[in-house]
């Protein structure tokens, strides 16, 4: 509901809050349509966007750049706004994960932390038990297990690191969701690199079906393509592949083309997967799948779905 003041503009903030139901991917909106009841009449504003910026908590910057004119609104009165928005069946599998915007807040407002972690030249706080919870290897990597003591005071020094990119981990981890699109096109491989360093492995998975769902172009399947394979990211190199297959060109004029073409197995699987497969006796149905239903039948019975291909395959038939 609109009421007169004496301000220029009425400020207006519509904040993308993600995708919570499994296999559902985000899009952009398509239409926002402003409607504004004024003495009787009704002024309408629709406006275009390819892709609405997304506003993260307490940031100052606008995330909406247009504004409803102030002659449409000459009296106190109510006003709506309708978001038409497209949604499409997830491309490649995710896994089930409940996103907890409590304990983001308990990140951000740093109160009943015990852990103070010094990376670079920043002192970052986080919460012991959220850790244990979402990434309990994480722990055991850095030295300061569950079972361990740990001097509260005491920072874990991780100077190889970067702080803005840590602390979009530990966002991860605490809301059990990844970042905005935006986000994980500029951080998403660092991400995925520093999910795998500490065994972080619901939020490893997340961000490689993300980086794959979102981010994945035939301009950057070069390098990703790299990262995928040294960190066994079946899903993503799958998918890099598929985009190599009916990209080629594009692939190879990149500029990460070069330290893939110096990796002989790369190449070799690469040209493999252009050739037409033949069905070989003795397949099953568990060869033929591709890395997201092996995934999703590994999930529904209960095993670790983390792995190259050759793996997934070899523990859903039980060898």
């Amino acid at each position: 509901r609109y009421k007169s003041s004496d301000d220029d503009a009425v400020p207006l903030h519509l904040q993308c809050v993600g995708t919570t139901m499994p296999g559902v991917a985000q899009t952009p909106p398509l239409r926002i349509v402003v409607k504004w009841k004024s003495n009787y009449e009704c002024f309408e504003k629709s406006v275009l966007r390819t892709w609405i910026p997304v506003c993260s908590h307490g940031s100052d910057s606008h995330p909406f750049p247009d504004f409803v004119d102030r002659s449409m609104a000459q009296e106190d009165g109510p006003f709506s706004v309708g978001v038409r928005i497209r949604i499409r069946e997830r491309k490649y599998w995710r896994p089930i994960a409940n996103r907890s915007d409590d304990f983001l807040r308990l990140l951000e407002s740093k109160n009943e932390s015990d852990m103070c972690f010094k990376v670079g030249d920043s002192s970052i706080r986080a919460h012991r038990c959220i850790l244990a919870l979402r990434a309990p290897k994480f722990l055991d990597i850095i030295g300061t297990g569950t079972g361990e003591k740990h001097d509260h005071n005491a920072a874990i020094e991780l100077p190889d690191l970067d702080p803005s990119v840590f602390r979009k981990l530990l966002r991860v981890l605490y809301r059990n969701s990844t970042p905005t699109v935006s986000i994980m096109k500029k951080f998403g491989l660092e991400l995925l690199k520093m999910a795998d360093r500490f065994g972080c492995q619901t939020a490893k998975l997340m961000i490689e079906s993300d980086l794959a769902e979102y981010v994945l172009r035939a301009t950057n399947a070069a390098e990703m393509l790299i990262v995928a394979d040294s960190l066994s990211c079946a899903l993503l190199k799958e998918a890099i592949i598929e985009v190599f297959k009916s990209n080629q060109d594009k692939v190879m004029d990149s500029p990460s083309w070069a330290t893939v073409a110096e990796s002989a197995p790369l190449l070799d699987e690469l040209l493999q997967s252009t050739r037409r497969k033949r069905k070989r006796s003795g397949d099953s149905s568990v060869d033929r799948m591709n890395v997201s239903t092996l995934r999703r039948n590994l999930e529904e019975k209960g095993l670790d779905v983390d792995g190259t291909k050759d793996m997934l395959i070899k523990r859903l038939k039980g060898e």
